[in-house]
């Protein structure tokens, strides 16, 4: 599609409306604000010959019919619960003035009505068809991408997914198509927006600079905007954008349904007693992915203007939020010179009495009418020391609830967490976000996602029967401070997703009761404003009419129903509880319309759990080939490497765990029924480039270290459809180290795939550049329980709430150690296989690689063990930060290991072969052994000049054995060593082959009630050039001793000597 000219309709080709259909499933998954589950479901029943007849329609110039069709009537919906001062005569005297506090919801809520009218703000949202949803992502495929290019850099939300500019162009690439999602994910922008903003205040303050910081906020955005601008020649010229007739064309197709709906709203809002004016409009819908970008392109205005009449130090904007930062003046003293200064300036900004600022647009803007609200304007100016404090406590504030996003959950901790405190405060300005909101709504919402995130990690990690006193506690706190009538609008987005955590682990009481009283919040809410004002779209009206509080009730039943549907787990029976057909009942559905429901939604990939983990777990069949798959799966240019990876992954599936197809779902021999591959070519959650590595290692991680990358590389793109590095050839090309004076063809040897004179294979490439200072290790003295080793053993690990927060409270002191970690080391056995997705995810997203000893694993034959350690390393080879995850194999027990495990348990150790591969990660060499496979001396041969560190994962008693092998090793392997022990026994500690004795014990951990780590450096670097001489003559100024007798360094390793 990329390149093609349309003429007109007839041009159009199942092609695009593959693309197109793949970006809007995934435009509305993610979509908070619309509920389409259940139609898109529906429609992927025959996807095909949905598609296929589209296009007929499409083909046959029936867009402006489709469009029509699929645009409905619009909806209520709540948004918040405002309060209005009353006036003093309508008050209880001096009393009203004076502060009172009600930790009770009831009490609380009556006070608040008592002092203050409760005003309930609604807004009009839309409800289209599945095919609407596809035209809007065909228009952003075709047309809208044009738009976003023409942005400015400084408009940071709601950008399109694009390739990275090359270094010849400008800052923005061209439009990735193939990628799932039209839209760059939401989390990183708007922290780009908040965190640039306060370094370049705090840069400007170091400077000495007395600066002057502002957030604005455009009110009733959406609402507000006339969608006719969007064809008008004048605007078209304005932001620089050139369209083929076509284009055009289909652009003003957009503009006259969106301007429909913008009617319909208009005529919905006089019913409802809302006073319309001639110019009063109804906006354009949350929802639709055309709406994104086009609400952006309108503010392109407002961006030049700031930019080039304003000069700041700063300038941001994320969709309606604005972040300026501008140089103070003596002459500027308040909030209102400081607007004379900018009004001056900026003659589209014009400041009314009230201190609402209003933005003239240009004619082509028609009536679009758009105001930064007065009580959302903050102002700061700042300069010296003070100015500097106020902005670290700025800092600190965000850090508190938003920190919590990285780091493990521990379950007695909830509810004590900074993000629960954020949920249960007050209004107090004091508490919000302070560079976005005058109010603390922002912040509440932000700790209920925080802690919903918080217990859906736990859901996935424990065991339900193991954590429920937690869960009652939560489900309680969440009626407390959030299910309330004075809260209950502003959440009511978020409340599905506490049905869906209670449904997926089957405590059916607690989500029927959040459903009723959710229900019970809305009427009460009713009751109190009867006799109150309301607001919709920012405008207000008389009364609430009761049609208005049915409809928020039926649009949250709405919610809560499609919440069941993908949450429901279907892998168990169906609940005999009373409170689970109670809630069926009330939400419309029955036993067999739910399990059905809930089975489509996990094969389409719109489910709570993803299709690729209940394909895992709970899977008994994969969904067979709908008539006419295959016609749709050829418009996908890497549907053959696409197929490679899931029958090479689904011929593994039968080996030993990590599985990527669960055992009951693999066809049987002689199954001639074809399976669908549609979850794949439309996936909403695809396989993680560290997925794809761990199901196919021999050839993305294993194999010659270029061509597996390229490997790895084709199948991420295959299976997620995403950007990878354009240049990844050029820098997987084998370095030619600099060995000095040495022959031509020595010097040009390829150093990641030479061997070396035992045939070795070369090393794992998994990132070749390095950090540019000291490599950093997190030892652990962690301590691992008899218990553990005991319930692993029997093939049932243990997955306590107790291990669960020991593993928990050290991955978080990892995250937050000062410095950082670059790789944290845990001991032998010390992480069930369940949770390692969890704690290399918290790690990764800190920039830390995780080395730590699994879980026993039963082979398939069940009458064999064995156990590995897991290395999931930080990798930013495919142009954007992942990781690779490698198992690497204990060959063969201890011998009081094998006893224990035969005696008590009857099983045999699975061998595996006695291979031990180098890793080359961040600059860094190094191997890794499992205990006692430190002892054989056949490993350490190997490792000796290969390696810069050989790490050792051990549970061992025998610590003077275990501490002569270290001394030693670190002498005749020539590396750092580093141990890593259970801490009933301790010792974990770093050793290095340091010339003088005193130096040579880095760090040595021993004892202790309570886990520890410890954050030591190594330098690879100044290890190799001394390893690099031509003679190992010994000097005085050397930091390490001499390379024993017969030590030849690696090529790889080579470098200039010292």
């Amino acid at each position: 599609m990329a390149g093609i000219d349309f003429s007109d309709w007839s041009d159009l080709s199942l092609t695009d409306l593959f693309f197109a259909y793949r970006k809007a499933k995934v435009d509305c998954f993610y979509e908070s604000s619309i509920r389409v589950a259940e139609p898109f479901i529906a429609y992927e029943q025959s996807l095909p010959d949905k598609l296929a007849a589209l296009l007929v329609r499409l083909q046959a110039g029936e867009a402006a019919a489709i469009l029509t069709e699929g645009i409905k009537q619009p909806i209520i919906f709540p948004k918040r619960l405002n309060f209005e001062q009353q006036p003093p005569e309508k008050q209880d005297g001096g009393a009203s003035m004076a502060h009172a506090f009600f930790s009770d919801a009831e009490r609380a809520f009556r006070r608040s009505t008592d002092q203050r009218t409760p005003i309930p703000e609604f807004r009009l949202i839309g409800d289209f068809s599945v095919e609407a949803h596809v035209l809007s992502a065909l228009w952003v495929n075709l047309v809208g991408h044009k738009f976003d290019a023409c942005l400015s850099s400084r408009a940071l939300a709601s950008r399109v997914r694009r390739y990275r500019a090359d270094k010849d162009r400008k800052w923005v690439g061209d439009y990735h198509l193939e990628s799932l999602g039209s839209f760059e994910p939401y989390f990183e922008p708007y922290r780009k927006w908040r965190d640039d903003g306060l370094d370049a205040m705090r840069d400007a303050i170091k400077r000495e600079q007395p600066i002057i910081a502002m957030t604005l906020d455009v009110g009733n955005f959406y609402h507000s905007i006339d969608p006719s601008f969007l064809v008008d020649a004048r605007f078209l010229e304005y932001l620089g954008v050139e369209l083929t007739p076509f284009e055009l064309a289909f652009s003003q197709l957009i503009s006259a349904a969106l301007s429909e709906w913008s009617a319909r709203c208009r005529e919905r809002l006089s019913a409802l007693g809302c006073p319309i004016d001639a110019r009063q409009h109804g906006g354009i819908p949350i929802g639709l992915s055309v709406v994104r970008v086009i609400s952006n392109v309108l503010l392109a205005f407002l961006d030049r203007q700031v930019e080039r009449q304003l000069s700041p130090i700063y300038y941001a904007r994320y969709v309606d939020d604005l972040f300026l930062v501008l140089h103070d003046s003596d002459d500027i003293n308040s909030p209102s010179d400081l607007w004379t200064f900018i009004t001056q300036r900026v003659p589209a900004f014009r400041r009314d009495s009230s201190g609402n600022v209003s933005l003239t647009l240009p004619e082509w803007g028609g009536r679009t009418q758009l105001t930064l609200q007065a009580a959302k304007q903050k102002t700061f100016f700042l300069s010296g020391r003070s100015g500097a404090d106020l902005l670290d406590h700025i800092a600190s504030q965000i850090r508190e609830v938003s920190s919590e996003r990285r780091t493990m959950p521990q379950p007695e901790h909830i509810e004590k967490s900074h993000a629960a405190r954020a949920l249960a405060a007050t209004d107090s300005a004091d508490d919000a976000d302070s560079l976005r909101r005058a109010d603390g709504l922002t912040l509440r919402r932000l700790g209920w996602s925080v802690l919903l995130r918080a217990v859906n990690t736990l859901a996935r990690d424990l065991r339900p029967q193991d954590w429920r006193p937690q869960r009652d506690d939560f489900y309680e706190f969440a009626h407390e401070h959030v299910i309330r009538a004075d809260k209950v609008l502003e959440q009511i987005d978020h409340l599905p997703r506490l049905l869906s955590f209670a449904v997926s682990l089957g405590d059916w009481i607690p989500a029927r009761r959040v459903y009723r009283e959710t229900i019970s919040a809305i009427f009460k809410l009713e009751d109190s404003t009867r006799t109150t004002r309301m607001q919709i779209n920012g405008i207000y009206a008389g009364s609430v009419p009761p049609e208005v509080w049915n409809d928020t009730r039926e649009q949250v039943r709405r919610f809560f129903r499609e919440a069941l549907i993908r949450a429901y787990p279907i892998s168990s029976t169906p609940s005999r509880a009373r409170a689970f057909a109670g809630l069926i009942k009330d939400l419309g559905l029955t036993v067999v319309e739910l399990t059905k429901l809930a089975r489509q939604a996990r094969e389409a990939d719109w489910a709570r759990t993803p299709y690729r983990e209940h394909l895992r777990t709970d899977a008994v069949a994969q969904p067979a080939e709908q008539p006419n798959e295959a016609l749709l799966a050829g418009r996908y240019q890497h549907v053959d490497c696409l197929r490679q990876f899931l029958e090479r992954t689904e011929l593994n599936a039968s080996g030993p765990p990590p599985r990527r197809v669960a055992l009951l779902a693999i066809p049987a021999a002689g199954d001639l029924v074809r399976r669908s591959i549609l979850p794949f070519l439309f996936p909403t959650r695809p396989y993680t480039p560290e997925e794809i590595a761990l199901y196919l290692p021999d050839e993305c991680v294993f194999d010659e270290p270029v061509a597996a990358a390229h490997t790895w590389a084709d199948y991420t793109r295959a299976v997620r459809g995403i950007w990878v590095r354009g240049d990844l050839a050029e820098e997987l090309e084998p370095e030619t180290p600099d060995v000095g004076d040495k022959d031509d063809d020595e010097r040009t040897r390829p150093s990641a795939v030479v061997a070396n004179s035992n045939d070795r294979p070369p090393p794992i490439v998994v990132r070749r550049s390095g950090l540019g200072r000291a490599v950093r290790l997190g030892l652990s003295s962690f301590e691992v329980k008899d218990k553990s080793w005991e319930e692993g053993a029997a093939g049932n690990p243990d997955l306590s709430p107790r291990r669960y927060w020991q593993l928990a409270d050290i991955v978080n002191a990892a995250i937050h150690a000062k410095p950082k970690p670059d790789y944290l080391l845990l001991p032998e056995l010390s992480v069930p296989e369940r949770w390692i997705n969890t704690i290399a995810g918290r790690l990764r997203a800190s920039g830390i690689s995780l080395i730590a000893g699994v879980d026993y694993t039963r082979h398939p034959d069940k009458k064999q063990i064995y156990s590995s350690a897991v290395l999931v390393l930080t990798d930013d080879r495919l142009g954007y930060a992942s990781s690779i995850q490698v198992r690497q194999r204990k060959c063969k027990p201890a011998l009081g290991e094998d006893e224990l495990l035969h005696t008590s348990y009857g099983l045999s150790w699975a061998d595996e072969n006695d291979l031990k591969r180098v890793y080359q990660h961040n600059g860094l060499f190094f191997g890794v052994l499992v205990c006692s496979e430190l002892q054989n001396i056949k490993y350490r041969m190997e490792f000796q000049g290969q390696v810069d560190c050989l790490i050792t994962l051990s549970w061992n008693k025998d610590l003077e054995s275990f501490s002569a092998l270290i001394d030693a090793a670190a002498l005749d392997v020539h590396a750092y060593m580093a141990l890593v022990n259970n801490r009933r026994y301790g010792d974990s500690r770093l050793r290095r082959p340091a010339k003088k004795s005193f130096h040579r014990d880095v760090c040595r951990v021993r004892g202790g009630e309570n886990d520890q780590l410890v954050v030591v450096e190594i330098e690879p670097t100044r290890l190799r050039r001394q390893q690099s001489r031509e003679k190992n003559w010994s000097r005085a100024t050397d930091a390490y001793k001499p390379t024993p007798e017969g030590f030849n360094i690696s090529p790889a390793r080579k470098c200039i000597p010292d």
